[in-house]
């Protein structure tokens, strides 16, 4: 099912971006100021909640769909508010695509037919 990959590749995804920050933190030799704390925070929330949706999606629990729906509205929020307050980057473009993938596979009819949500 292809909610199931882009739920799991959304989480590795943002546990990857996170040990790569953490990587690059530590070899410059710094500490990591409050507000990038709290992204690393955000991020290993997101990624182990994107991976617990995977896992009940491919179980096909009927409460993942509610979960990766509110994934993926929070990764758009995230994406416009990171936009509004630091600019453009090229890896929004990326975030953005990613979440509206996501967000298109998960209330497809098909997704939620399978999952029970939709009779």
């Amino acid at each position: 099912m292809l909610a199931v990959v882009v739920l799991a590749a959304e989480g590795v995804g943002a546990l990857g971006w996170v040990a790569l920050i953490l990587m690059v933190v530590d070899a410059l030799g710094g500490g990591l100021a409050p507000i990038g704390a709290v992204a690393i925070g955000a991020g290993i929330v997101f990624g182990v909640a994107a991976l617990v949706a995977a896992a009940g999606t491919w179980r096909r629990k009927r409460w993942s769909w509610l979960v990766a729906t509110v994934i993926q509205v929070v990764v758009l929020l995230g994406v416009v508010v990171a936009a509004l307050s630091g600019g453009w980057h090229s890896a929004l473009t990326a975030a953005v695509a990613l979440g509206v993938a996501g967000l298109a596979t998960v209330v497809a009819t098909p997704t939620r037919r399978w999952l029970g949500v939709l009779r």
